[in-house]
């Protein structure tokens, strides 16, 4: 058994590192790229989008932590907002940018390399709202762990607030558009070989990515387990970001994939109050 347990491990290990790797690359390219509008950001200090600010409008005066923060422009909008904001992302190059970030826009937020599991061994208060979106917990292979870490970090009568990708969307090859995966993943990762990023339409970095599927009764139920009580969950037949391969575009900021029909989930917002 101990055997076992160690070879999990070890491949775990394998997985963390190879994306850590791999995100240590994206930031430097998202940088370079124009998907995150950089110009555009330093004059709004916004690059939230309208799911996120419908749900969560009252943060001014409020602590606030931002989990897989990337390099710091969502932590740094809800600072603009009236927050006292703290993003956490294990990228060290992710972290290094986002403080950058900061002092060049002259917000104020705080920034802590970790991972996001480890968090309370790094972040020692409390908030009144953690916070995480799109593209995050695919990375995850543990979401009983990451929502005992959730509501550690959360103080009581706290919220946590996710706005996320639909995992019904990853079922799909992006390329294909043909059903490659399954909606009820399991523990092994999937393994992605991929050029280039979605942040610079040019990057030719190349890279062996390691994600999972959760399905939304997983997520909401660990939660609830650990907890949490719902107070708001949406779903959206539309992606806020022309982020993934063949999109078009369907309203301001709302994009789908082309071969998916009219009507097919492509986000979700969950919004859940620490009893």
């Amino acid at each position: 058994m101990l055997k076992i347990n160690i070879n999990i491990l070890f491949k775990m290990n394998e997985f963390y590192k190879a994306n850590k790797d791999l995100w240590n690359m994206r930031t430097k390219e998202h940088l370079l790229g124009s998907f995150y509008k950089h110009d555009q950001f330093s004059k709004t200090l916004n690059s939230l989008t309208e799911i996120e600010l419908a749900d969560l409008t009252e943060v001014k005066d409020k602590s606030l932590l931002h989990l897989q923060c990337h390099f710091g422009q969502d932590t740094i909008s809800w600072a603009n907002l009236g927050a006292q904001a703290t993003g956490i992302d294990f990228s060290e190059e992710a972290i290094k940018a986002a403080k950058a970030l900061s002092a060049e826009t002259g917000v104020s937020a705080t920034f802590v390399e970790c991972n996001a599991y480890d968090t309370p061994s790094f972040v020692k208060e409390q908030f009144d709202i953690v916070f995480t979106s799109y593209g995050a917990i695919c990375w995850l292979d543990d979401l009983e762990r990451w929502a005992k870490m959730v509501h550690t970090m959360v103080k009581p009568g706290g919220t946590f607030y996710i706005a996320e990708f639909h995992p019904a969307i990853y079922i799909f090859n992006f390329e294909t558009g043909e059903i490659e995966y399954t909606y009820f993943q399991g523990k092994a990762p999937i393994a992605d070989e991929t050029e280039g990023t979605y942040g610079k339409s040019d990057s030719k970095i190349t890279y062996t990515d390691y994600t999972w599927i959760h399905t939304i009764s997983k997520l909401i139920q660990v939660l609830v387990n650990k907890g949490f009580e719902v107070e708001t969950f949406k779903e959206f037949p539309f992606s806020p970001y022309n982020c993934f391969p063949k999109m078009r575009t369907v309203g301001e900021n709302q994009y789908v994939m082309e071969f998916l029909p009219k009507g097919y989930p492509h986000a979700f917002s969950l919004k859940m109050k620490k009893k």
